[in-house]
């Protein structure tokens, strides 16, 4: 009987040694063995003699005789297990990344291998470590690859997908060693659980120095073979009771076992660092986090020797992710509990997880590329068509990420495609940046209106206009702007704005802003020139009511007449009658770029003429009604930072220009510069924009915008890296990510000069300081003149003597001087009243060190000071000397600002050099027109009061200050109410 128990307990193991992973091969073979069912546990069978027949007497005779051996029939022997040589065959990686708050358990991961368990070919899971990152890969069969990220993409919807290969082996001391299962493989290993355990092995891997790597190579195939049949032969008698008496549980632990779909599987640990001690440790500590995590009561894995497994067959085999050992056999399951993507439960800061939502972009046609989609590792160019561009585009992010270059994108391909379109730079840099990407072939499309260019103005008046309807749309526009820029504006003001500029709309002779003024001034020319108007209701105006206004309604308008006109360059552009053609322009798909240099014109001087230029454009657009909507060429305008050229032609822009052919391109920082000048137009433009693109944003706007994207949450319109954005094309549900892609600057033409000679040549004229002159009309206007004083003869004065050369250039070095005096104290009144606003305490060459230095700024709030040193002319190491000196006065922030860049470079290096670390924390350098982002707002504590005086009451905020401040304030108060 022991005897038979032996042979079936041999048979058992014969058998079931190929499921547990443990034989090797002299070539790479398939992980699944050639298949031998187990059909019951067989012992030898007694040989019977058909020909011997039995009698009474023969039975009784056997009894007595001698017992003689009896031949048997041997039980059949187990054959030995073969496998199947592995055939060559291309491999690609997908290396997968996840949101850290994704729940990623290993019951997903087994949806995606039992799906996977169907497929032919062997596929490798793959965890990567190194000093700086830790990675997870699958490398497929290239031709199962598409299948795969299918289901991977059904399966784990949230994981990113990318084609990439991050196995790579160091050259230094390697550690590599497989593993199997330790008891009989029809008992499973560990199956999930509440812990995962990753987090060990994530807090192992986090330690790794530079210069040292772990993997975990998990390669595994479906199981093509019905085992599950043979597997329950084998642990049972009768198909019920346990073989095994003293494991009774075997037949319920195999059932368990076959419940899911079998693979074949082998696991391997490799660890690379610079001395064989320390791969050593760390293949013990990985081996150690492995075999405990994946244990269970009924097995575990075990590594497995390597006398037959040579050191280079198991890097070759790693490296090429093929196998010379036969796999063991493994539940989806179980595979899942070894192989799966980190749940939330697993911290690591070198766990490489995906932070940003990917979407693929809607179905497409178009020819403007505003840059490539990345979702699930495949690269999508996202394009634009003309009828989406006339539905406008809107772009909102922070400084510097990405909007100019996405700009610049759109408009070098308006350029190639031979389009017609406007730029509004309000700082030139862009303008600049598209000049050196116009080709020969478009030279003499391109008109540029650059206020700087003193020699040759190109003529804008604003006070000409082609229609009834672009002169009603010119007083409205002009109007608003002048209110909106003026410090103090009422009902009269408007009145009398918009009366002059009809009037002047109305002349027969026309007129520029220079005449407009010495309308508004001169009596006598204003009613000369009322003769040549041609509306009867204007001169009536100006004849019976204007004269009973109050004399203040002059005082804003005047103001901001001079502010505009008092630069030469404005006032050369300006004053010209001639004037360059918008409508024509626009008609004929020309290239209008307005440069608008802040520092030159002045920043309000810069808006109101970009404004007006909008306003003009419009009126252009407007006028397209007559025109047959198929003949209404296309033209697109961009306006960078656009919430400056708010006019109520903007809003009649997002609402109706489409119709005329008119696309707006506009860009901004945050929806508070839009809604601060104009709720409405905010509204208008979140409603009415075809297209909107969402660069890295701030809280407010994320919280805002956010709802109008079906596929993006708040955190994500916070995370996006520099050139990176989110975008809608029409619907909330057509969104997508996008990365803008700059232009090659190999694309450049380089024909700047040309361009600019062109410009000058056709619409530009050289500058003569033209002179307002007096109207003409048919009426003699001398005969209403009051008769002139004779003028006495000019008394004889002596000549001055010729100035010498010497001479003539000291003046111009003193002239020169006091211009660079003038920017540096225009540069401090600026700084000094944006601090003011926001609640500093501003100083303008304010004395420190007991007198012996002076800051250019001095700001203070609170514990908060700050230095600014404005530089124009002076020299790098001049500025660093003015940094020390603040530094030693005890301000906590230096900013250091130029209009130089060069200059700026040079101080930064400076700062490098002979600063220590603590003093350049408090030291910032930047662009003098960049000084208001580094100036904190802070907010104003105002504390309320309310007091009955005289039976009135009476509520009276002030800033924190002391109680006796307050006291005396209050005091004052009373006072004045009472009369005393």
């Amino acid at each position: 009987m022991e005897r038979r128990q032996e042979q079936h307990i041999k048979q058992f193991y014969d058998w079931e040694l190929r499921g547990r992973g443990w034989l090797t091969f002299d070539l790479p073979v398939h992980l699944e063995c050639e298949y031998y069912p187990f059909f019951m546990h067989r012992t030898p069978m007694p040989y019977i003699d058909d020909g011997v027949r039995h009698t009474l007497l023969s039975r009784i005779a056997d009894v007595f005789r001698a017992p003689t051996p009896k031949p048997s029939i041997p039980a059949p022997e187990m054959p030995p297990v073969a496998a199947f040589p592995l055939e060559d065959f291309e491999m690609r990686a997908i290396a997968l990344s996840w949101k850290q708050n994704a729940s990623m358990k290993p019951e997903r991961m087994e949806q995606v291998f039992a799906a996977l368990s169907r497929l032919t070919g062997q596929v490798s899971f793959e965890l990567i470590a190194t000093h700086e990152h830790i990675r997870i890969q699958l490398v497929v069969p290239a031709d199962d690859c598409d299948i795969i990220r299918s289901h991977l993409s059904v399966y784990l919807p949230e994981v990113i997908q990318k084609e990439e290969d991050n196995l790579d082996l160091l050259d230094c001391p390697t550690y590599t060693g497989d593993y199997g299962l330790q008891h009989e493989f029809m008992r499973p290993l560990a199956i999930g659980g509440d812990h995962d355990w990753y987090a060990g092995l994530c807090a192992t891997l986090d330690l790794l120095q530079h210069g040292e790597q772990a993997i975990i190579q998990v390669l595994f195939a479906g199981a093509g073979n019905f085992w599950e049949d043979s597997i329950m032969r084998s642990v049972t008698i009768n198909g019920k009771e346990s073989f095994f008496v003293d494991a009774p549980e075997m037949p319920a632990l195999a059932q368990k076992k076959i419940e899911r779909p079998l693979v074949a599987a082998t696991v391997r640990v490799c660890t690379q660092a610079a001395t064989v001690a320390r791969a050593g440790l760390l293949f013990e500590q990985v081996s150690v986090a492995l075999v405990s995590g994946t244990s269970s009561p009924a097995n575990a894995l075990a590594p497995l020797g390597s006398e037959t497994y040579d050191y280079d067959t198991r890097i070759s085999d790693i490296l090429s992710r093929t196998s010379h050992r036969l796999g063991m056999l493994l539940n989806v399951r179980e595979l899942a509990s070894i192989a799966h993507l980190p749940g939330q439960s697993v911290r690591s800061r070198k766990l490489f997880q995906y932070t940003k939502t990917t979407k693929a972009p809607p179905v497409q046609s178009g020819t403007y590329c505003i840059g490539i989609n990345e979702h699930n590792g495949i690269e999508t160019p996202v394009y634009l068509s003309d009828e989406m561009r006339s539905q406008h585009v809107h772009l909102i992010g922070a400084t510097g990420t990405g909007k100019s270059t996405l700009f610049h994108s759109l408009i070098c391909q308006d350029i190639a495609a031979g389009n017609g379109f406007a730029v509004l730079d309000p700082h030139g840099d862009l303008i600049d940046h598209i000049l050196p990407y116009i080709p020969e072939r478009r030279i003499k499309d391109v008109v540029i209106l650059d206020p700087s260019d003193a020699e040759y103005p190109v003529g804008f008046n604003l006070l000409h206009a082609h229609s009834e309807l672009e002169k009603q749309l010119l007083a409205s526009d002009l109007v608003a702007l002048f209110k909106r820029f003026a410090t103090s504006w009422g009902d009269q003001m408007n009145s009398v704005l918009a009366n002059a500029i009809l009037a002047f709309l109305e002349s027969t002779e026309g007129g520029t802003l220079v005449d407009l003024r010495r309308f508004l001034i001169e009596k006598q020319y204003r009613e000369t020139f009322l003769k040549t108007v041609q509306d009867d209701a204007i001169v009536y105006y100006w004849k019976h009511e204007f004269p009973l206004l109050k004399g203040g309604s002059l005082g804003s308008i005047l103001t901001r007449l001079d502010g505009f006109l008092r630069p030469k360059l404005i006032r050369n552009m300006v004053s010209q009658k001639t004037s360059i053609n918008i409508e024509g322009l626009m008609n004929t798909k020309k290239i209008i770029l307005v440069k608008l240099a802040q520092g030159l014109i002045g920043e309000e001087n810069g808006y109101l003429l970009g404004a007006c230029i909008v306003a003009k454009i419009q009126q252009a657009a407007m006028a397209r009604q007559a025109t047959a909507k198929e003949q209404r060429t296309p033209f697109y305008l961009y306006i960078d930072e656009f919430h400056h050229f708010i006019t109520p032609s903007l809003s009649n822009i997002l609402t109706g220009a489409r119709k005329y052919g008119l696309g707006l391109i506009v860009a901004h920082q945050d929806m508070e510069q839009v809604s601060g000048h104009n709720a409405e137009l905010a509204n208008s433009l979140v409603a009415n924009a075809g297209t909107r693109i969402c660069f890295r944003i701030g809280d407010n706007d994320a919280k805002k915008l956010a709802g109008g994207f079906s596929s993006f949450a708040v955190e994500d319109m916070q995370n996006l890296e520099r050139g990176e954005a989110i975008m809608r094309i029409g619907r909330a549900q057509d969104d997508c990510n996008v990365r803008v892609v700059p232009v090659a600057e190999t694309s450049a033409y380089n024909c700047t000069d040309k361009v600019i000679a062109a410009s000058r040549e056709t619409y530009a004229k050289k500058a003569d300081s033209p002179v307002a002159k007096e109207p003409t009309t048919t009426v003699d206007a001398a005969q209403e003149r009051t008769p002139s004083i004779p003028v006495p003869p000019s008394p004889i004065v002596e000549q001055p003597k010729p100035i010498s050369p010497t001479q003539e250039e000291e003046t111009k070095s003193r002239l020169a001087e006091r211009e660079d005096f003038k920017l540096h104290r225009y540069w401090q009144n600026r700084i000094k009243k944006i601090a003011e606003d926001r609640g500093f305490k501003a100083d303008i060459e304010l004395p420190v060190l007991k007198g012996a230095g002076q800051v250019d700024v001095s700001l203070v709030r609170d514990k908060l000071r700050i230095a600014v040193e404005i530089s124009v002319t002076t020299k790098p190491s001049w500025e660093l000397h003015n940094i020390k000196k603040c530094l030693a006065a005890g301000y906590t922030t230096v900013i250091a600002c130029s209009n130089n860049p060069h200059m700026l470079r040079q101080l930064e290096q400076q700062i490098q050099e002979h600063c220590i670390e603590a003093e350049r924390k408090k030291i910032i350098v930047t662009d003098v027109a960049a000084v208001d982002h580094h100036i904190p707002i802070v907010e104003m504590k105002v504390t309320e009061q309310q007091q009955t005086i005289k039976g009135y009451r009476v509520s009276v905020s002030y800033e924190q200050s002391t109680q006796e401040q307050l006291n005396q304030k209050n005091r004052t108060v009373s006072r004045i109410i009472k009369g005393k």
